[in-house]
């Protein structure tokens, strides 16, 4: 679980310019038990 939340933070930092162990734990929290995209997109958008 660690090393995709620091994946997911290097994923922030290349593409955003953000480095945030926070957020990047909070995007690992909604993406668990999604079972496609739509429903992690909507769990994003409902936060």
């Amino acid at each position: 679980m660690v090393k995709a939340i620091d994946r997911i933070n290097g994923l922030l930092e290349t593409f955003m310019g953000i480095n945030d162990s926070d957020l990047a734990q909070q995007i690992w929290d909604f993406a668990q038990n999604k079972t496609n995209p739509s429903d992690f997109a909507m769990a994003i958008d409902e936060s």
